[in-house]
């Protein structure tokens, strides 16, 4: 009986660009400045390269946008304009939507794309192509495409995206800023008012013993349920004021002796290091999930800090007065300073950071506001203001609001 024979061999592929916003390679070769280039598929990590911008200078010659690739295949979020000036004005219209929605974007203005990410954690990626169905009407294809989270706010985005490109407008009802102050993941936006004998054993202590059990296990959409539970839990409008109230004492004080668990996990993801090598994809994954319970951190501080501000501005001043704050060893007051910093790559970040600082300086003593000032916030706080009024809506008002405070 004769043995099949297999037979290989090896085919030459050019290497792939490390850092480009591509992670696909292009359907077939470009044709340097012909215009006429195709692009393939539009996967894309979110960040910065030699290829990347955080200003989108698209060509106003609508014959440089890249055609579409006879094997590529639209997705159905996509719209196509008309009359609606040059690719430089429809880029500059979006550039104004996602500025008013607080999306961070990062674009690619050879290949007319944009790498978009929400404060909740939405990616999605926007691609012009020029429309060569009727080459007098000059009409451009704007597609955008998901890369990873809720759908259902993709959708909002992207109808807000479509509409603005066609007509300059958002779409209504959907031209809400991002935040992760409100409803996140899949945990319900406001908490059940338990009735009849579950009203006996449940207590705002097992909700926080539930959380702190979820954030112990070592799955990281545990992990991220239980931060979520923690964010819920310090806004009033979900959990009510009184436990709000509760959740946010036992959060920020220094007392160790209640849920000391539970507050350590919380400091270390506030003032510990989350700083990986992203050369190993499991690193790079890690470092995802890292930012995301970082975010949520700041989020459940922030909340934590305004609620107290409002209804209890004594309890937040002797809060500010313990070593977490501003003793020897604290950290936090530095740390929020220190993330206005990182607002041109963290934009999100940046944005919870100034809410913080905002209650802080509206009820701090004076030793903390001597501290803040030492610490440079009068100007991180102007240079993340200003940052938010050419890209970011939300870091504009906290920081506006923030300053305030200290110029008062």
């Amino acid at each position: 009986m004769s043995v099949p024979s297999f037979r290989s061999c090896i085919l030459h592929t050019p290497p792939r660009r490390s850092g480009a916003l591509d992670s696909t390679p292009d359907l077939s070769k470009p044709r340097n400045g012909s215009g006429s280039e195709y692009l393939g598929s539009p996967g894309a990590t979110v960040g910065t390269s030699e290829f990347s911008t955080r200003a989108w200078n698209v060509d106003a010659n609508w014959k440089s946008l890249p055609r579409v690739h006879p094997l590529y295949v639209l997705g159905t979020t996509r719209t196509t304009v008309r009359g609606g000036g040059s690719p430089a004005d429809l880029a500059r219209r979006i550039c104004d939507v996602l500025r008013e929605l607080s999306l961070d974007a990062v674009y690619d203005c050879a290949r007319a794309k944009a790498s978009v990410n929400s404060a909740d954690r939405v990616e999605f990626f926007i691609r012009l192509f020029r429309d060569d169905t009727d080459v007098s009407s000059r009409s451009v294809t704007v597609e955008v495409q998901r890369k990873r989270g809720c759908t259902y706010r993709f959708h909002e985005y992207a109808r807000s995206v479509m509409c603005a490109a066609a007509d300059g407008t958002s779409s209504p009802g959907t031209a809400r800023a991002a935040s992760v102050r409100g409803r996140v993941g899949t945990v319900p936006a406001v908490l059940p008012e338990p009735v009849g004998a579950d009203a006996e054993e449940y207590s705002v202590e097992r909700a926080l013993e539930t959380a702190a059990d979820l954030m112990r296990k070592d799955r990281i959409d545990a992990n991220k349920m239980g931060m979520e539970s923690v964010v819920l839990l310090t806004k009033a409008e979900s959990s009510g004021v009184d436990r709000a109230l509760y959740v946010s004492r036992v959060l920020l004080t220094d007392d160790t002796k209640e849920f000391g668990e539970l507050k350590k996990i919380f400091m270390n993801l506030l003032v510990g290091s989350t700083d990986l090598d992203e050369s190993d994809e499991n690193d790079a994954f890690e470092s995802r999930h890292n930012e995301d319970m970082y975010l949520l951190a700041l989020t459940a501080m922030g909340n934590s800090l305004s609620v107290l501000a409002t209804h209890a501005p004594g309890s937040l001043r002797s809060i500010l007065n313990g070593q977490s704050w501003i003793g020897e060893n604290g950290k936090l007051l530095s740390s929020l300073v220190g993330e206005l910093g990182r607002a041109e790559t963290h934009p999100h970040d940046a944005c919870e950071a100034a809410r913080c600082l905002r209650a802080v300086l509206m009820a701090a003593p004076e030793l903390a506001q001597h501290r803040a000032k030492e610490l440079g916030v009068s100007e991180k706080l102007m240079a993340a203001q200003r940052l938010g009024q050419c890209r970011h809506s939300m870091l504009e008002q906290e920081s506006s609001a923030a300053l305030a405070q200290v110029q008062l």
